[in-house]
């Protein structure tokens, strides 16, 4: 009977033993083996600058994409002052503007002379314009180009004439321009027998190019 109850004692130690016995060790073996793999880790990545940078790399990454998007404006900045350089020249471009050189119109003359009578009736006139151009710039010499008008005194829709003339100007250089028609008609409605008057357009004044 006393053996049996120490058997059955045995059996009951034994089995407690076999229970409890692996948990902890299993447990204990986890916490010992969690703390020199984690100290390990961190020992290789210490010891690997590559690594290193490549986890400050990733933290950067997941830090987010404010930082991504701050490097992206640094970018765009860049992207942007280097279209701001591109900008500039074309600005600058822009910012060039052809105008016209300065020049002056001066003494505008003009006179009708009939030249010609049939009784009372004029059938053969002068019409004669003259106007002073003068190239104020000093360094630009260019093409001018004046057109006098001649028509009817009263009724410009009436143009007996146009006549483009055409000068090339040095600096500071003044040239007079002329413009001289005949006019010949029969009878009182005839153009030569009408009031005849003159009038000019620039057409055509030199241009450069002039950057802020």
């Amino acid at each position: 009977m006393k053996k049996l109850l120490i058997i059955l004692v045995l059996l009951i130690i034994t089995g407690l033993i076999f229970i409890f016995y692996p948990t902890n060790q299993i447990i204990n073996r986890d916490a010992k083996n969690n703390i020199p793999l984690n100290q390990e880790r961190v020992n290789q990545d210490s010891n690997n600058p590559q690594s290193a940078n490549n986890q400050q790399q990733d933290a950067q990454t997941t830090d987010g994409s404010s930082g991504f998007l701050d490097m992206d404006g640094g970018g765009g900045g860049g992207g942007v002052g280097g279209a701001g350089s591109g900008s500039e020249s074309t600005n600058s471009e822009s910012e060039c503007e052809e105008t016209q050189i300065s020049y002056s119109l001066q003494n505008f003359l003009k006179n009708t002379t009939c030249i010609s009578f049939d009784g009372l009736d004029c059938i053969e006139k002068t019409s004669f314009c003259s106007l002073l151009v003068t190239n104020l710039d000093e360094n630009i010499t260019g093409t001018f180009s004046i057109n006098f008008e001649h028509y009817e005194l009263g009724n410009q829709s009436n143009i007996i004439q146009n006549d483009l003339q055409t000068f090339a100007l040095s600096p500071d250089q003044g040239e007079t321009f002329t413009s001289s028609i005949m006019i010949q008609s029969r009878g009182e409605n005839g153009n030569a027998n009408k009031e005849i008057t003159c009038t000019f357009s620039s057409e055509e004044i030199p241009a450069k190019i002039l950057c802020a």
